[in-house]
């Protein structure tokens, strides 16, 4: 332990004040004070419901209040909203002791997280007490020294704030690069391309799932494709679930080279295209192509905003979307009528994809990179080693 930093507890610096179940029935939309929740605490707020009535000034939240969630959420964050107040949930930091300073309390919490992690109890969601936020303990040094790591930190932070915002906005502009390509590729009105609809192209079928009570219909005959095996490329995940010959007779069997969607819930919409048979469940649809029609070429159809504006279109305003198979059968794509042109789009969309992965995973590296340079510096203030120069490595 370097000269003059000692270990103290939570308990001995500072005071933790819960928050408090505020009454239902004197929520309001517009006017009152928003609440802050946990879901409000990494950044924005909802101002959706308010609480309009008298409150204890202790639960007031000010810009710059620091603020620790209790269930799941855990670290400590900086509160830049408005005024509110703190709900259940939520605890603020008070009552500083002076040698202590507050950024340096902020910067030692979130350096802790493993160990506040593991102090946590709970059964299905991690929650957080405010006895053990006070049993919370790590090194603090002299408070010049504290305020000297704090600006260090606060330097640094601010410059990897704003390369992780560059690197954000690069990788948005990586993915519009894809859809502008996409709809520049596939404009087939310009083209004078036939706009026919899938029922007319081809074989349509929505999957199905054989009795789960069956163990005997599961096994490793032939992949079950459900949404959350579609990749982003389109590619899927064939290694999740399979079936068995027995559960395979009992299902719709989809063949290589047709152009999948998922067509109810959440994720409606996203496509992806078979390379080998297959089975799906029932909330997917399944395009198999007539003879002289690529299914990778109807998989990029199915990514346009066209289509997919058709699609959402199709399926409702429900809670749940959904998009029938009738109505998916209607929905049109342009082809052309020459099967090398449809060959040579989808290679160069191939290709264009390829490239954008490539770029993403490049901007998703430097992500990664980031986030591991703060926990390292957070690691390196805590432990008496970080020096009064911001690192080099830090690129906007």
């Amino acid at each position: 332990m370097k000269a003059g930093w000692r270990k103290r507890k939570l308990s001995e610096v500072l005071e933790v004040q819960n928050g408090y179940a505020f009454n239902s029935r004197q929520f309001v939309t517009g006017g009152g004070m928003p609440l802050v929740r946990i879901r409000d605490l990494r950044g924005g707020w909802s101002t959706e419901t308010n609480f309009d009535g008298d409150f204890d000034e202790r639960y007031r939240v000010r810009a710059g209040d620091f603020l620790i969630g209790m269930d799941g959420e855990f670290g400590c964050f900086e509160w830049r909203g408005p005024d509110a107040l703190l709900n259940q949930r939520v605890c603020k930091l008070t009552n500083f002791a002076a040698d202590v300073d507050a950024r340096f309390l902020f910067y030692g919490i979130n350096s802790h997280l493993k160990a506040i992690e593991d102090a946590t109890t709970y059964t299905t969601v991690k929650h957080l007490s405010s006895k053990q936020i006070h049993a919370i303990e790590f090194l603090f040094p002299p408070l010049e020294e504290q305020r000297r790591i704090v600006a260090v930190l606060d330097e640094a932070f601010a410059a990897i704030a704003t390369a992780t915002a560059n690197a954000e906005k690069n990788l948005a502009n990586a993915r519009e690069l894809f859809s502008a390509s996409l709809a520049n590729v596939l404009d087939g009105q310009r083209k004078g391309w036939l706009l026919t609809s899938l029922r007319s192209l081809g074989k349509t079928l929505t999957g199905n799932t054989p009795k789960t009570s069956v163990a005997a219909n599961f096994g490793d005959h032939i992949p079950f494709i459900k949404p959350g095996d579609f990749r982003p490329n389109g590619s899927l995940d064939y290694g999740n679930e399979a079936l068995s010959v027995q559960g395979a007779s009992a299902s719709r069997l989809i063949p290589a080279d047709a152009a999948l969607m998922v067509c109810i819930g959440a994720t409606i919409g996203k496509s992806g295209f078979t390379e080998t048979e297959v089975t799906a469940n029932q909330q997917v649809n399944a395009f198999i192509p007539r003879a002289g029609l690529s299914g990778k070429f109807a998989f990029y159809q199915f990514l346009t905003a066209r289509f997919q504006r058709a699609v959402l279109s199709g399926s409702g305003q429900a809670t749940l979307p959904i998009i029938n198979k009738s109505k998916w059968s209607d929905l049109e794509i342009y082809v052309p009528d020459d099967t090398r042109e449809q060959q040579a789009v989808v290679d160069l969309l191939d290709a264009t994809m390829l490239e954008c992965e490539a770029l993403e995973a490049t901007i998703r590296k430097k992500m990664i990179a980031l986030d591991a340079l703060k926990q390292s510096l957070l690691h390196r203030a805590f432990t008496g080693e970080l020096t009064a120069a911001m690192p080099e490595t830090i690129a906007a």
